[in-house]
């Protein structure tokens, strides 16, 4: 189930999170970010690689942030302790989690399809 006030939280999560790590990072493993102070310490190693193996890499970036973005809201969604309250247009949700239905985690892939610039990474 989504609300105004959960659709709200997923584009924040994806426009403001996800998809500008998936763009600084697939930067990065294109060799296009240089000088980038995170992706410093692998650049030898993306030096080595050839332009074919660059390319492979790229959709792993997308998968890496999905999945950590996933595992994020998972842990969220097992300890009862952590609550996200959201408010929007004088709702108020005490409880993201409840907000949802359950299976918090899986809407990573559902609010990176409706609001992301990127593919959905858990797609085969």
């Amino acid at each position: 189930m989504t609300t105004i006030a959960t659709d709200a939280f997923g584009r924040l999560l994806i426009e403001q999170v996800r998809d500008p790590n998936i763009a600084s990072w697939a930067g990065i493993v294109k060799r296009r970010a240089k000088g980038s102070v995170a992706g410093k310490p692998i650049e030898p190693i993306l030096k080595a690689l050839s332009d074919e193996q660059i390319e492979a890499l790229v959709p792993m970036v997308t998968r890496i942030v999905d999945y950590t973005l996933h595992d994020l809201l998972y842990m969220i969604e097992e300890n009862r302790w952590i609550k996200v309250r959201l408010e929007a247009d004088g709702i108020i949700m005490p409880d993201l989690r409840e907000a949802v239905g359950g299976g918090l985690e899986g809407y990573i892939f559902v609010w990176a399809e409706k609001f992301g610039t990127f593919a959905v990474s858990n797609q085969k």
